[in-house]
């Protein structure tokens, strides 16, 4: 059987001979099923990275306000005297730091130090205080923790009386 084939028409169909053009009517649903997951995973690792640096920024924020609040030597509930209720166990700035609320209900951890190798809690010195809390990719398919990490150093304007009284001590590397 010869196909009546000719350039600008629609080709034959061999088999039926009726001019119809051959059956794709599941080739759609074949690309489709061979391209969405990697594209359902390429949309799900964008949207992980952007939780994670939202929480990023979150840590960098607690960094910033505890660096701040330090170097002035006082923080909300704490009046800046040595003693004062506000300021003593358990309501130190390392504390409140730690209960600032976090996107997603992260836990962070608090270091709040002076710079080794300077005269550690004196007026225009460097305060630093570092935020941390662990961050999981996908909890439900546990596929990796990355540890984020927020960190602040401002210089000293205050003699920081409360934050000695409260035990911080020099940075370790």
């Amino acid at each position: 059987m010869r196909s009546s084939w000719a350039p600008g028409t629609a080709p034959v169909d061999a088999v039926a001979g009726n001019g119809a053009r051959p059956r794709e009517s599941g080739q759609a649903l074949i690309e489709f099923a061979l391209i969405a997951p990697l594209f359902l995973l390429l949309v799900v690792g964008i949207i992980q990275f952007g939780i994670g640096l939202n929480y990023w920024l979150d840590l960098n924020r607690i960094a910033n306000q505890g660096a701040r609040w330090g170097v002035v030597d006082k923080y909300p509930n704490c009046s800046g005297t040595v003693g004062s209720p506000g300021c003593t166990a358990p309501n130190t700035l390392k504390a409140h730091l730690e209960s600032e609320p976090v996107s997603g209900g992260l836990q962070p951890t608090a270091t709040i130090c002076f710079e080794p190798g300077t005269l550690q809690g004196q007026v225009g010195q460097p305060l630093t205080v570092r935020v941390e809390s662990d961050f999981t990719f996908l909890p439900i398919m546990n596929l990796g923790t990355i540890r984020l990490r927020g960190k602040a150093t401002m210089r000293i304007e205050q003699p920081p009386a409360v934050l000695q009284s409260q035990g911080v001590v020099a940075c370790t590397p």
